[in-house]
Parts: C-alpha cells; sequence; structure tokens
C-alpha cells in the first residue's frame, strides 16, 4: 500500500524539481545534498531571487560540477514573466514605500513579508514559525531571535517593520 510519503518520495524520484519552490526536506533528497548543502541552495536562493536556470546550482558554496552532474536532469527552473522587474523611479519608489510599509511583524502573512528586502519564504515562514511559539514579538530587535536573521538583516529591516 502507498502512504502519502511514499507517494510523494516516488514523485520526487520520477519528476524535476523546481529550485525556486523546493524546501528543505525535498532539496535534502537529491543525490548528494545534505542538510547543509540544503540550507546553502536556499539560503543562495533568497540572496539572489531566485534561480533563473538550474546551472545557477554550481554558484552554491559546496555544489561543484560533480554534484550538478548529477542532479541537472532533476532540477529545472520554472520561468516567469516578470523575471526583469520594472525599475521604478525615485519619485515611485518612494509612493510604493509608503503604501507597502510598515509591515506589523506581528500580524503579517508570509506575502507581506517577504516584501522585507532579506526576507524571502524560508525566513518569512520562521518568523511567523517562532512569533507563534512566542506569542507575538515584544519589541523590534527580537526578531534577531529568528533563525536566519542576524544583524546584517535586521538592519536592513528595522525601519520598515514596526510591533503593535
Amino acid at each position: 500500500m502507498n502512504t502519502s510519503v511514499e507517494k510523494s518520495e516516488n514523485i520526487l524520484k520520477n519528476s524535476k524539481l523546481d529550485l525556486n519552490k523546493a524546501t528543505l526536506s525535498q532539496l535534502i533528497r537529491l543525490p548528494g545534498i545534505g542538510p547543509s548543502k540544503a540550507k546553502a541552495i536556499i539560503d543562495y536562493r533568497e540572496k539572489i531571487g531566485g534561480f533563473t536556470k538550474p546551472e545557477q546550482l554550481i554558484e552554491v558554496s559546496g555544489i561543484g560540477e560533480k554534484t550538478f552532474e548529477k542532479l541537472k536532469d532533476r532540477l529545472f527552473v520554472e520561468a516567469k514573466v516578470d523575471t526583469v522587474p520594472k525599475q521604478l523611479n525615485r519619485e515611485e519608489q518612494h509612493y510604493k514605500a509608503e503604501q507597502d510599509f510598515p509591515i506589523n511583524i506581528n500580524t503579517a502573512d508570509l506575502d507581506s513579508l517577504q516584501r522585507l528586502p532579506g526576507i524571502g519564504k524560508v525566513k518569512a515562514e520562521a518568523i511567523i514559525e517562532y512569533r507563534e511559539s512566542i506569542g507575538g514579538f515584544k519589541t523590534k530587535e527580537e526578531i534577531k531571535k529568528v533563525r536566519g536573521i542576524g544583524e546584517k538583516t535586521f538592519e536592513k529591516i528595522k525601519d520598515l517593520i514596526v510591533i503593535f
């Protein structure tokens, strides 16, 4: 009898994995990829705003040609219609910033948190998970206790977040 876990593993074995949507656990199941390499892939993906082609995997620390050769037939990157964001002039940037920020980190959803610089899906999920585990942030600085958010990220977002 196939359990849902077995079906999920079979899907991963028999189909390609989108590098921009792959979860940590999906990446770990790939040959030659353990937890630290999987995390490095996700961190790099967040840093560059997503992969545009599978070959970029070689740019990830710890992933070389040999590893990529083993994986290349199992990976793809879904083409985005808007891969190049429109450049906003200063007035448009200021207006957009006023509309989108500040973000209340005690009530923000996944999409809202991902608008913050340096915060991708994985970090946004970690913020929500941490927030729920402690019953809400008491100070802005407390966000630095979230896995993956250090002083550098905090410096980028501190003026864009609020606590209510």
